[in-house]
């Protein structure tokens, strides 16, 4: 499926995180800490309510650590 881009005012900067497209400030600072969070061997648990992307916070965090090429 293919949209349309959504057109985001000059004054923000967008990022593309592994996907996850954002222009928010706080999204950027939760970037950094899936980065953080990959490159610990700690268990990881992500919660939220349906819908905010847990799994696509996963799914970055797993393929920045060191575990990317296993299951």
């Amino acid at each position: 499926m293919l949209l349309d881009p959504i057109p985001v005012p000059e004054h923000l900067e967008v990022t593309d995180f592994h996907g996850i497209i954002t222009a928010s400030p706080q999204m950027r600072e939760f970037f950094e800490l899936m980065r953080r969070a990959a490159r610990s061997d700690a268990g990881i648990l992500i919660r939220g309510e349906t819908g905010t992307g847990k799994e696509l916070a996963a799914a970055a965090i797993h393929e920045l650590s060191r575990r990317r090429r296993k299951p």
